[in-house]
């Protein structure tokens, strides 16, 4: 079900903005954000929804961040209107969180806060509406798509603790070493913790907390006894729709960035970090802390869900981040048990054991509508009357267009043509398959790759294929039914290579050099269908282009990386 909000039209002073999602299921939990702005006075708020659909919950925040009483009840069966009456009038700026519940009706419908005012003294009946300071929303609520195959990690109340990451399988977060944190998240929870360096001892310095402020904002924090830093996100991230958050920390540079969906949100510049140790035991949904009594941990662990949590011994620059971000890496462990580069976990497996202090005890991996980017696959190039028809399937609905891309030695490529993604086959053996003739090219071989481009400005380029064209026009066989890719490119020295089997087949993996002499063996197995990924080392190997190779029993495909130490 896909809740779409209409802009919402406030009076000049009054409610100054407005967030909800716009993806919303059967039933689901939402949070709507509203920020009265404290011009005009009123004793409460009247909250008109559609039939079906329940106010859970309502928050107020006197100046985004002082909780304010206020009791709430509906005010007769039938007619699906509440009153929220606070404790005192709004006379300042107050931070409206109202979270409700679908119904499962589908079609449009429309939601509305209206604001009252009473007479001193006078019977509750005598309240007079503020109809022209209410903000309103349209909604349309419709059937949902069946949920992808990503599987994501949920974290539920009933959880008996947060999932504790050893500090041995994690690269080096503290703040003398640059280092990248991404993660996606989706939730309703306010007042949350979701990954965490510390334990709560206010004497103890920390290098990182990630959390959901009362105002659905997320917060960063670091700190040392007597001072802590903070970032947030300038809009409310617990509406129950999926973000990505990115952090980078550059010490050389004493730039600590926060990013939210791909776009910066905040910073913060310390010229000389301090030295601040890492902890044994990082949290992932909760603070690594025991429960006690007389410790809030279990009030504050996280309740949402979890995807693609990846910790870099590097500072990401923002075009990667964005570029990445909808790309599967699955779950990488560390090259090396004593020396660690980099973790990312992506929950469509059981979370290693080794990189846990002690098994997960409920949390479940379930279905989720998380979809990442699907890349183009089976690209062939066939020589035919002179030129060559390049040709290729694509199923990501998100695609906005195709850049075919020639070489004429497999490493620098041009553009000679961009392709709608709308001019596909659209059904039997041809839907989603593109094609591309090349009328202009020579030479004795080309090599050809595309480029595909999604929703947002984010790419994802193909495998190579090459092809002879020489006086028989034999072309070289299609590329296999194996993608590969490379994170980081350029690495330093370990990189991640990613490939995804179409069809179960033997599947060889090989580096070389630009000579041909071949550096290292990654892969010779039999892969059944699905996402791989193995490490490649170049410790020992000298700065520069490298060729990674793939050959199935359909042919061979070679992706350029870069070794820059």
């Amino acid at each position: 079900m896909l809740l779409a909000l209409s802009a919402a039209v406030p009076a000049p002073a009054q409610f100054r903005e407005v967030a909800a999602p716009d993806h919303l299921a059967p039933q689901q939990v939402v949070n709507l954000f509203a920020t009265w702005d404290g011009r005009y006075a009123c004793d409460g708020l009247f909250v008109d929804l559609p039939e079906g659909w329940a106010l859970r919950r309502v928050r107020l925040l006197r100046n985004g961040y002082v909780p304010e009483p206020a009791r709430t009840h509906r005010l007769a069966e039938g007619v699906n209107r509440y009153v929220v009456l606070p404790d005192r009038a709004l006379r300042t700026t107050y931070d409206v969180v109202l979270q409700v519940q679908a119904g499962a009706a589908p079609g449009p419908a429309r939601w509305r806060v209206t604001p009252f005012t009473r007479a001193p003294n006078e019977p509750a009946s005598r309240i007079e509406e503020q109809t022209d300071l209410q903000l309103e929303g349209a909604v349309r609520v419709v059937v949902p798509e069946s949920p992808s195959e990503n599987r994501v990690l949920s974290f539920e109340r009933a959880a008996r603790r947060p999932l504790w990451l050893r500090r041995q399988a994690l690269p080096e977060l503290s703040p003398r070493a640059p280092h990248t944190i991404e993660f996606w998240m989706r939730t309703t929870g306010l007042d949350e913790v979701i990954l965490s360096a510390w334990d709560g001892d206010e004497q103890r310095p920390y290098p990182f907390e990630f959390m959901i402020g009362p105002d659905g904002r997320l917060y960063f924090y670091r700190g040392r006894p007597g001072r802590h830093q903070a970032m947030t996100t300038h809009r409310p991230v617990a509406d129950g729709r999926w973000h990505h958050v990115a952090l980078t920390h550059d010490p050389d540079a004493g730039w600590t960035r926060l990013y939210l969906d791909g776009a910066a949100a905040d910073s913060l510049y310390e010229a000389a970090p301090p030295p601040v140790p890492m902890p044994a035991v990082v949290g992932l949904g909760g603070r690594p802390q025991e429960d006690r009594e007389e410790t809030t941990a279990s009030a504050l662990r996280y309740t949402g869900l979890l995807d693609e949590v990846r910790f870099w011994p590097e500072v990401r620059p923002a075009a990667v981040l964005r570029e990445t971000m909808r790309r599967p890496l699955g779950t990488t462990r560390p090259a090396t048990p004593s020396d660690p580069r980099r973790l990312t976990l992506g929950f469509e497996e059981p979370v290693p054991a080794d990189v846990l202090v002690q098994p997960a005890a409920g949390l479940r991996r379930v279905p989720s509508d998380l979809a990442f980017y699907q890349p183009v696959r089976r690209v062939q190039a066939v020589p035919e009357d002179g030129a060559v028809i390049v040709t290729w399937t694509s199923a990501d609905p998100r695609t906005t267009a195709f850049f075919v891309e020639r070489s004429v030695d497999g490493t620098a490529f041009d553009v000679i043509a961009e392709v709608e993604a709308g001019t596909g086959g659209e059904a039997g053996e041809d839907a989603g398959r593109f094609v591309y003739r090349d009328a202009d090219v020579d030479g004795p071989v080309a090599y050809y790759r595309v480029r595909q481009r999604f929703e947002g400005g984010a790419e994802r380029t193909s495998s190579i294929v090459k092809v002879g064209l020489g006086a028989a026009e034999v072309a070289v066989r299609p590329a296999p039914a194996v993608h590969l890719s490379a994170y980081p490119n350029p690495f330093n020295p370990v990189t991640t290579i990613a490939y995804e089997v179409e069809e179960g087949q033997h599947v060889q993996i090989t580096v070389t050099n630009l000579a041909g002499q071949q550096v290292a063996q990654l892969v010779d197995a039999y892969r059944e269908p699905g996402r791989y990924q193995v490490v490649f080392d170049g410790a020992d190997l000298p700065s520069g282009p490298y060729l990674v190779r793939v050959r199935t029993a359909t042919g061979s495909t070679t992706h350029k990386i870069m070794l820059a130490k």
